[in-house]
């Protein structure tokens, strides 16, 4: 019985060790990663910015825009608020109390 116990802990300490060593090991590989791909990019500002508005188009499709509010009267307030459709490229702003 406390053979199987010993042989039981070992192969967990075995494969607790294995995967330890795997994510220490990928932690550097992860980071000089994102440094080579900072660099690549710092050297070609144009791939940046159009690495960023790429990211824009795909994930924003509408943006809701407001102006600070102002009161009008006491208790009151209004505010612009314009709504920008980046997929049709049109706009659209009114005046909200």
């Amino acid at each position: 019985m406390g053979s199987i116990i010993g042989a039981l802990l070992l192969a967990l300490l075995t494969v607790g060790g294995w995967i330890a060593w795997q994510v220490w090991d990928m932690n550097p590989k992860v980071t000089e990663t994102a440094r080579r791909v900072d660099r690549i990019v710092d050297v070609l500002p144009d791939v940046k910015i159009r690495i960023a508005q790429e990211d824009l188009q795909k994930r924003v499709r509408l943006a809701l825009l407001t102006t600070e509010p102002t009161e009008i009267r006491t208790g009151e307030w209004a505010t612009m608020v314009e709504v920008i459709d980046f997929a049709s490229g049109k706009g659209k702003n009114s005046r909200h109390k």
